[in-house]
């Protein structure tokens, strides 16, 4: 039972999965309530919608509470069209997160906000924040799984705006691990960042290494990697002049155009 309509139900369950046949039987006092408080009359295929998503009274009882504006049929539809419930308003406004419009509500919920996305920041040591911190925070990937990856190489404590900027550039845990496997993890994140920037990652350096140019430090290699020096060209120089030159050499070579 639901506030919109009933669901009589018929099928199968087993070995974790089910199918059957359900049938809705809408009721016809749900559409007069809401007429009541001030929301509309529903059509026949909204109240259908409305009943899909278990958007009823609870939900209407919680936005009066919150003191947000009595929503239309249609704005009641977008939000249980959007997963904006009871569940999720009563939660965000536990947390202290209220919304000036409901239009923005449903914004907030469509880029992935919600309590559990709140909770983890708060519990990775990031609350307080304010709605644009964690839109913001949201948006760029910043979430709980990505803050504890970052502390668990020594980044230490970083701030959310750190967090976001080494996260927009890229470096990631995949990144850091393999950075670190070839020798590099004791680099602080700014550069990282940095190599990252100049396209200096696990592969480039490994097949560099393959090409005879191991034990090079980050500064070489960014020289090498700007003017376009990479393992190809390596091999291409040496099967020209049939040595291994420096790497020094190397980029002199890639500046100059290359072998004539």
């Amino acid at each position: 039972r639901r506030d919109a309509g009933t669901f009589f139900c018929n099928g199968r369950i087993g070995d974790g999965t089910g199918a059957g046949l359900f049938e809705l039987t809408l009721d016809p006092a749900f559409a007069q309530n809401l007429a009541r408080r001030g929301v509309g009359t529903p059509t026949e295929s909204q109240q259908i919608q409305l009943a899909l998503a278990d958007a009823g009274y609870a939900l209407l009882d919680e936005l009066k509470k919150q003191n947000y504006p009595t929503p239309k049929v249609d704005q009641l539809v977008t939000m249980a069209q959007h997963g904006v419930s009871y569940e999720y308003v009563s939660g965000m406004g536990a947390l202290g997160y209220k919304t000036n419009t409901i239009g923005v509500l449903v914004t907030i919920r469509d880029h992935g906000v919600d309590p559990a996305y709140v909770k983890g920041l708060a519990d990775a040591g990031f609350d307080d924040l304010t709605m644009d911190e964690l839109l913001t925070a949201r948006d760029h990937g910043v979430d709980p799984a990505y803050i504890a990856q970052m502390q668990s190489f020594g980044a230490g404590k970083l701030t959310l705006r750190q967090l976001i900027t080494i996260r927009d550039h890229g470096v990631d845990a995949n990144y850091v691990a393999g950075m670190a496997e070839l020798g590099h993890g004791d680099l602080p994140l700014t550069a990282l960042v940095r190599s990252r920037d100049h396209g200096v990652d696990p592969h480039y350096i490994r097949s560099m290494e393959a090409a005879g140019y191991k034990g090079l430090d980050l500064e070489g290699l960014i020289r090498a990697r700007d003017p376009g020096v990479d393992a190809a060209f390596a091999k291409q120089v040496k099967s020209r002049l049939g040595r291994t030159v420096s790497i020094d050499r190397l980029i002199q070579i890639r500046d100059q155009g290359g072998l004539d």
